[in-house]
This record gives C-alpha cells, structure tokens and sequence, in this order.
C-alpha cells in the first residue's frame, strides 16, 4: 500500500508541474506520442526495452523513467568509454510512444528511433557519458524511415573532448542527436546541450539525400565543438536558440540543404554558420543578434580562413545567401534575440517543469510584448492577386504599406488575427517590391512584398546547370541534346534537382521533359516538385540519341521559389536533357 500510494504521489506531482501546453511549432506538427496512456514506471534500460517490445502495432505507451547512474565512476576513467558496448533503448518499427524522464533521473543509455516509427515523443530526459563512442553509440539517433519525431526538453551531455587511440580521432563519444535515413518531420525544442564534441549530424553521407526536414527551437548550446548542426540536403529551421562557447563550427548546412536560421543569439562561437562542400548549402539569416561584421568583435564571435580546393562560403557578413525555398507549415512566435537567449537559459533541459517561453517571460522582461507575423516575406505573381500574413500578438496593432500597389486590410486589429496583402497586376516586365508593416506595443514587423513582371510564356532549364548526386552523373556522349549535356540517372539513389524555377505566375502549369531512352522497355522513377512527389514513366525513344518530349501537369509556386527532381527507385531513368515550364 505505501508503494502505491507513494507512486500515486509521484504521478501527481508530476501531472501539476507539468503546463499543459500544445507541441512546440516545427516540422513534427502537433504530434501526441502515447497520448493518455497509463504510465508504465521504469528504471532501468532493460525494463524500458521490455515494454517498447511488447507494445503492439495498435497501441500505445507512456513510459516514467526514474533511474540513474554513478557519474563519478566514469568520470574517474572517461577515456575508458569510448572501447566499450554501445547500449541504447531501441524503437524500431514501434509508433505511438511518449518517453518522459521523472525530475532527478538521469540514463548512461541512448534512445534509437527508427525503422517506421512515428509519433514518437522524448521529453525530461538527462542523458549523458554513454560508452560505445566507437560503436555508434548516439545519445539519440532518429533513422531508417522513422517520421514524426519530437525530442523536448532534454538535457544530453558528455566532454567535449578527445581521448587518444579512438577511431578517426574522433570517436570519444560519438553524435548528440543525428538523424539519417529518410528520418523526416521532427522537431527538437527546449533542450540543454552541452560539453559535446560532434552534436547533430542530418544524413549520414554526401549520398544520403532524403529530403529531411527538421526544426530546431528554442534550445541551448554551450561548450560544443562542431554540427548545430550539420545537415546535407533537405530544409531545416533554426529559431530562437541560444548558442555560447561554440568550439570548432556551428550552423554548417551541405549538399545544396537550406536553413532558416531566425532570432537566434550566438556568442563565444567559432565559425558559427559555414558551409564546405561540393555543393554548397545556403542559409537565410533573418534577425538574430549579429547582423553584420561588425556584430563579430561585440558578440566574441570569430571565424576561421577557408582552406582546400572544396567549394567554402562562411558568414562573417551575417548575410543571407539564398531566400529559404519553402513555405513552413506551421505558425510560430519569435522573440528578440536577447529574450531567447532568455528563455532558453531559464526553460531548457530537463528538471525544469516542462516551462515555455510563455512561463519565463517575466523572467526574460522585453518579452512581455509578443507581436509577430508569418510569413516575413511575400512573393506574387504578375497578375493582381493576394497573400494572408498571420500577426500573434498579445497587443493592439496597425498595419501600414509604402506601395501605392499594394493594400493592406484589415489596417489594426488587437492580439491574434490575420491580414489580406493584395497587389494591383504588374503589367511592365520588370519585378517590384514593397513592404507592410504591422506595429505594436513598441515593436514592429516587417513584411516584404515583391511581385513578379509580366514574363515570356515559358522557360527552359537545362538538367546539366543543376545539381546531381547518388551516383547520377552529367554527359554529352550522345548527340542531338541542347545545352551543354544531360543527365544520366544511377539505378538506385541517384537523383538529379533544378532550383530557383520560376512558376510563371504560380498555379497549374505542364513541364515539358525533354529526354532520351534508347532501350525498348519503358522506365520508372520519382518527380517531386517542392517537395511533393509522383511516379514519372518514361517509354523508348529507339535510340540514346533521338529525344522526345512528355508533358507532366504541377502545381507551382509564384516567382522563382519553385524546385524539381528527378529520382531514380530501382532502375536507370531516361537520359534528361532539359525541363520547359509552359
């Protein structure tokens, strides 16, 4: 009875320290793990791996872990760790799952997501000093084909250091939180990381080029050497974090991946947004506490020269590269640089009560006034058309524009609402911008417009001026193409992307697909378009050297935002010369 009751007590406590907020704003959506599952107590990894076991394919878990470890014993031999086992909770092929560490327990196990796992939540958890650097012994790994994943409020932690005779020299503890695979859809918010070496890795390899999407919100970094993180491919989010003592590279996007890094403060950081690849990837800088060189000296912030023949790019400018290519599919407040540095200094990691920027704005003092819109940018086709902008706010506002062709309505309005921004037809060739502004309580936000000038009725993009990777290559071996060469698709992997593709205008429009295929059985791949995808056949053209056209029917956005690829699944696709936009 008094055990009973002394869980009871548990529960309870745990349940009225708890706010009761929605999920965090990010690519995992609104996801609910094991929902309102009767909480299963364990406290050891083997009763944890017992009950994930037995969980079936229709049901769902809530599992308490209350155990803990002696820290001091492995820290008394810590270059000790790396030679051992790795140990790991491992959800493979299980959905449905919320993992919650009790206040005052800490784990020497990481957690492995993969297989098809989906709606899977990691929350309160400490976990730190695991064994298995050299075994891949992550403190979290998200993989295989595991999707709706959200990691909050954790503290994960090791020594950012290296201990002698490790594997490449780098394997004393081995990645934080990497995700690989085709893994996509997560969100990682409100978590503590620090004294690490290697912290976030997004794909495993210049050839593992899943579309990954991931947003990392309102985190704290300290005392990290490199990968905050390191992501190849894919679209990732990066909004009020904080980041200090940043040792050897921070942000560092590859392989033509995009990142939006917004409202984030960095400072004691080396290096802390870079890029070094065959292809480069590109970030949009919008807000955050350093905005120019001069910032760089303020902030202790402090770069390194590039160095080999591999393409380089660093922002020691702290400007934007290339305009974030995707609409998010989520609303989601921001906060002036300094109050997240705030907010994640006094609600991040765990044993804080699952506390929000919400529950620390008082702390956290600018932050009482909250005025923000979605999106901070427009872009418009020629004709007259319209855009809604979401404002969240907790104060009155009013909205103005500089343009006499652009109309903004409502023009005020008071805490959470919505604005129609309206533009009259561009009838000259030339692009035009403006901007709308929604002011309160002493702040505002800027919301740039730009529509696009009356274009030709199509465009041709030839496939050898993007971007090939998995084994795909670029040719000019088999005559009758036009441009330079085409493209030749590897059997499995391969793929082959054209960016900054102009949707004449936005809406339904036919891609016109010039390629060859000499041999007489049709061939079967992927095309996505802005990410959305569709099965593409290609039938014989007789010959490698005689080409044909095929018209496929896409949805597209306005302007220059839009993205198309060409994936092979299993077999070689068409050669593919070009790509006309009618």
């Amino acid at each position: 009875m008094k055990l009973r009751l002394t869980l009871f007590a548990t529960f309870a406590a745990m349940a009225g320290a708890l706010p009761a907020h929605a999920v965090v704003p990010g690519f995992a959506g609104n996801i609910t793990g094991g929902g309102n599952a009767t909480p299963v107590v364990v406290s050891t990894l083997a009763q944890a791996q017992t009950a994930v076991n037995n969980l079936s394919s229709s049901g769902s878990l809530v599992l308490h872990y209350n155990g803990t470890f002696d820290e001091q014993a492995i820290l008394n031999n810590i270059c000790g760790q790396w030679s051992k086992p790795a140990t790991e909770l491992s959800i493979s092929g299980k959905n449905n799952i919320t993992i919650l560490g009790l206040d005052g327990s800490k784990a020497n196990f990481g957690i492995r997501i993969k297989g098809t796992s989906n709606n899977i939540i990691v929350r309160n958890m400490k976990i730190g000093l695991l064994p298995g650097g050299a075994s891949n012994g992550d403190l979290i790994g998200i993989e295989a084909n595991s999707h709706h994943v959200w990691i909050d409020h954790n503290e994960l932690y090791t020594r950012n250091m290296k201990c002698a005779g490790t594997p490449d020299d780098d394997t004393t503890f081995d990645g934080m939180l990497d995700i690989k695979n085709s893994a996509t859809f997560i969100t990682v918010s409100y978590n503590y990381m620090h004294d690490h070496a290697k912290v976030g890795l997004i794909g495993s390899s210049d050839t593992d080029s899943a579309e990954r999407r991931v947003t990392y919100a309102h985190n704290r970094y300290e005392n990290l050497g490199s990968r905050l993180p390191f992501q190849r491919f894919g679209y990732v989010h990066s909004y009020n974090n904080y980041f200090n003592n940043i040792t050897g590279s921070g942000i560092n996007p590859r392989m033509g991946g995009h990142i939006l890094v917004e409202n984030n403060f960095f400072e004691n950081a080396l290096n802390p947004i870079f890029s070094q690849s065959t292809i480069l990837g590109q970030w949009d800088l919008r807000n955050n506490n350093a905005r120019s060189s001069a910032d760089n000296a303020r902030f202790n912030i402090t770069w390194t020269a590039c160095s080999g023949s591999t393409p380089c790019q660093k922002a020691t400018n702290w400007t934007t590269t290339a305009t974030f290519p995707i609409s998010l599919p989520y609303t989601y407040t921001t906060y002036a640089p300094e109050v997240s540095k705030c907010i994640a200094l006094n609600a991040a990691g765990s044993g804080k009560g699952l506390r929000e920027a919400v529950d620390v704005l008082g702390t956290c003092g600018g932050g009482t006034t909250n005025l923000s819109v979605n999106p901070t940018s427009i872009s418009l086709g020629a004709a007259a058309s319209s855009s809604p902008v979401a404002v969240t706010a907790n104060v009155s506002w009013t909205v103005t524009d500089d343009q006499s062709w652009i109309t903004a309505s409502p023009t005020s309005g008071a805490n959470n609402g919505s604005v129609s921004v309206s533009a009259t037809a561009n009838t000259g060739t030339a692009s035009r911008s403006g901007n709308v502004t929604v002011s309160g309580g002493g702040v505002s936000r800027v919301v740039g417009v730009s529509q696009a000038g009356t274009t030709s009725t199509s465009v041709v993009y030839q496939t050898e001026s993007g971007t090939v990777g998995g084994g795909t290559v670029l040719e000019s071996s088999n005559a009758g193409f036009n441009g330079t060469g085409y493209v030749n698709a590897s059997a499995t992997g391969g793929f082959s992307q054209i960016s900054n593709v102009s949707g004449l205008g936005g809406g339904t429009k036919t891609l016109r697909i010039r390629f060859a295929l000499g041999v007489t059985a049709a061939r079967t791949g992927r095309l996505l378009v802005n990410g959305v995808a569709s099965n593409i056949t290609f039938n014989g053209t007789g010959a490698w050297t005689t080409w044909a056209t095929q018209n496929v029917t896409v949805t597209l956005n306005n302007n220059s935002t839009n993205t198309i690829r060409f994936e092979s699944t299993g077999q070689d696709l068409a050669n593919i010369d070009q790509v006309e936009v009618l």
